[in-house]
């Protein structure tokens, strides 16, 4: 179950925090927005940010050391839930020396990402599947 008071403490927390954590695409930051998600009541696991990084994001890159490179590319999370797995991507590609190479501009750069990373959720027991939308 959804528990209000839990959540509450962790948006008035984040709030406290949102101008250091501000830019989620500086790697210098030891931090971020997901080490405030409250844990909840409910069946969902939520995957460890270094579970993320390592064990997922790292290895697509150890098995095609070219794919955060290529703008034809594209990725997708089958079952999203926080949004950790597509956040990670999508630093990758935006940080990515080749791809900023090949899209200099970080405003057109991350356009593109917007239209190579796509996520499906369930919620209320339909599958939505979306083409994501950042708003820096």
């Amino acid at each position: 179950m959804f528990n209000k008071i839990v959540f509450d403490e962790a948006i008035r927390e984040f709030l406290n925090i949102r101008e250091r954590l501000a830019d989620y695409f500086d790697e210098s930051h030891e931090e971020d927005v997901f080490n405030y998600i409250p844990p909840q009541e409910t069946n969902q696991i939520f995957t460890p940010k270094q579970v993320v990084k390592i064990m997922m994001v790292q290895k697509l890159e150890d098995e095609d050391p070219h794919v955060f490179e290529d703008p034809d590319k594209t990725f997708i999370d089958l079952f999203m839930k926080s949004g950790l797995y597509i956040t990670e991507l999508v630093k990758r590609l935006f940080n990515n020396p080749v791809m900023k190479e090949k899209i200099p501009d970080n405003d057109e750069r991350l356009k593109h990402i917007e239209a190579t990373v796509w996520a499906c959720t369930q919620r209320y027991n339909l599958s939505y599947c979306n083409e994501l939308y950042f708003q820096f």
